[in-house]
């Protein structure tokens, strides 16, 4: 589909494609869909922490308000000061969510671009069991992180997981550049 979009406007413009790897894919929706589900499990994943965070986090501020321990005043206060004052299992879900706003950031970008250069078809197992393999990973990532929060596993975790991102992005490195 981008090869087409690309040779009609090329060929509109009057001016031709020069021949690359990525005009070989044919890039369909529904071809790129085994590739495209497992961000969207990330994505709900990252949804359902919302929900974690704030069926913790409501409930920790609205007690240290009704012990009047802790009124937040931007202009007195700071992000330290609130962390301090919340209870270390709301941190840990609330850090986690954070967490899933960072680096699987490059891991959609690098999903939205394999698929778009037809690399999501079924036939391509290997980059969709990366795929999968990330968004497994970062999932036990936060189960760990929001219970047991050991820091040397979750360190493991977030190791193994950028070695299978930075196999994605080669891939994709490899078609779009090379």
């Amino acid at each position: 589909m981008l090869s087409t979009l690309l040779v009609s406007a090329a060929g509109a413009a009057g001016t031709s494609v020069p021949a690359s790897p990525v005009t070989t894919y044919a890039a369909t929706p529904a071809s790129a869909a085994p590739l495209l589900a497992p961000m969207v499990a990330l994505l709900v994943w990252t949804l359902l922490m919302e929900v974690w965070l704030y069926s913790v986090r409501l409930p920790a501020f609205m007690e240290l308000r009704r012990k009047g321990l802790f009124r937040f005043d931007p202009a007195k206060h700071t992000k330290a000061d609130w962390q301090k004052a919340m209870p270390k299992e709301e941190r840990f879900v609330s850090d986690n969510f954070t967490h899933l706003h960072e680096q699987p950031t490059c891991f959609y970008a690098v999903v939205v671009v394999l698929a778009l250069l037809g690399a999501g078809s079924a036939d391509n197992t290997i980059t969709i069991g990366l795929a999968w393999t990330y968004t497994a990973l970062r999932i036990v990532h936060s189960i760990v992180q929001c219970t047991i929060n050991k820091i040397p596993v979750r360190f493991t975790l977030f190791v193994v997981s950028g070695g299978v991102l930075a196999a994605l992005t080669l891939r994709a490195a490899a078609l779009t550049l090379f």
